[in-house]
């Protein structure tokens, strides 16, 4: 249902880690990608924090 995607920091240049619905077209902190960023590079890089705490309230929601 998600997928990871290693895309340019909201308020910066550096990669990081992005959440992503599998069919949608941008990230849960709202970016949208116009190139895949090659992720061998990234395994170390940290993630979107607006990323992750969009994706815990998701997880924590009860389903309707």
């Amino acid at each position: 249902m998600y997928e990871m995607c290693v895309g340019p920091e909201k308020t910066g240049a550096a990669l990081v880690w992005h959440v992503m619905a599998k069919q949608a077209p941008a990230t849960l902190c709202g970016q949208r990608f116009a190139e895949r960023h090659d992720a061998s590079h990234a395994e170390r890089t940290g993630h979107c924090p607006l990323c992750m705490a969009a994706f815990a309230k998701l997880m924590t929601t009860a389903p309707r």
